[in-house]
C-alpha cells in the first residue's frame, strides 16, 4: 500500500508488464496506460480513468496532487487500477491501494 500526504504532489507509479504466451516479455511502451483510483471494492467506471505516462523502463505513473498538473484523490483508501490499450486486448486489473492522509 502507498501512503501519500493530501499536500504532496507525486507520481503514483507501477511496474506494467506484459508475457506473451510462449513466456517472452512483451514491450508496453507503445500502449496507452490509464489509472483509476476508486474506492475501495468499487469498479472503476468511464470517467475514473486518467492517462498515465512512462516514467520509466515499464514502469507507468500518474501525477497526484494538488500541485501543478496533479490529480487530486480525496483523502481516505483507494484501490489503484491499471488499463492497458492494445490491439486487441484492453486488459483491466486492480495493482494496488492508495492512501491519501
Amino acid at each position: 500500500m502507498r501512503v501519500l500526504s493530501s499536500q504532496a504532489t507525486e507520481y503514483v507509479a507501477y511496474r506494467i508488464t506484459a508475457t506473451g504466451y510462449d513466456g517472452t516479455n512483451i514491450s508496453l511502451s507503445s500502449d496507452t496506460v490509464k489509472f483509476a483510483f476508486v474506492a475501495v471494492g468499487a469498479q472503476p467506471v468511464a470517467g475514473d480513468w486518467k492517462t498515465a505516462t512512462w516514467v520509466g523502463t515499464g514502469v507507468a505513473g500518474v501525477l497526484v496532487g494538488p500541485g501543478t498538473g496533479g490529480i487530486v484523490v480525496a483523502v481516505g483508501m483507494h484501490d489503484v487500477w491499471a488499463m492497458v490499450t492494445d490491439n486487441p486486448e484492453q486488459p483491466t486489473l486492480k495493482v494496488g491501494t492508495l492512501s491519501i492522509i
